[in-house]
């Protein structure tokens, strides 16, 4: 498996032996890859964040194909058992999958990506309901949404971006 970020050749995490903290990418079974190269992905600059996570890294990269899989329906269910949202921020939405199920159970929802190709993608899925954006710069008014939801994302985070992440988060969300 090749790592999304510099496309080297990653190993097995069950062939590595480490004490440093390891930030695993999972292949489309689940596996957890790591990337010898891992720590300094970690210290990416905004203006290359975006061309990590582009078509490779969606179709043969990280997956074989992405697309709308099963966990996204138990996803939006939970999500709408637990936290009864009356709106919802989907951060890190990749193609708009949740956005797009959310709206179709009659739940306003929005999604954004930091991905110029998820961007891309989800305007087909999900018009007018999708912004291109760090999630540590969230593009929206302060308590703009009921529920902010954000899956499969925060391993992605620069380690300095994460209290900006869950500032935004605060800033955006009302609960």
């Amino acid at each position: 498996m090749k790592c999304p970020v510099c496309f080297e050749e990653m190993t097995p995490l069950s062939q590595v032996a480490s004490t440093y903290p390891l930030y695993p990418t999972l292949d489309g079974d689940g596996n957890p890859w790591l990337c010898k190269n891992q720590i300094t992905h970690r210290q990416v600059k905004v203006s290359d964040f975006s061309g990590q996570y582009g078509e490779s890294y969606f179709n043969g990269g990280v997956y074989d194909e992405y697309k709308d899989f099963p966990a996204h329906q138990k996803r939006v269910e939970k999500l709408i058992r637990i936290a009864r949202p009356q709106s919802v921020l989907d951060v890190g939405c990749a193609y708009g999958y949740i956005v797009k199920q959310l709206l179709d159970k009659g739940i306003p929802a929005w999604g954004c990506d930091i991905s110029e190709y998820a961007e891309k993608r989800a305007k087909e899925i999900i018009p007018g309901r999708v912004k291109r954006c760090p999630c540590w710069e969230l593009p929206y008014e302060p308590h703009s949404f009921d529920v902010i939801y954000c899956e499969g994302v925060l391993e992605h985070i620069p380690e300095d971006k994460i209290p900006a992440t869950f500032k935004e988060f605060e800033r955006v969300g009302q609960r």
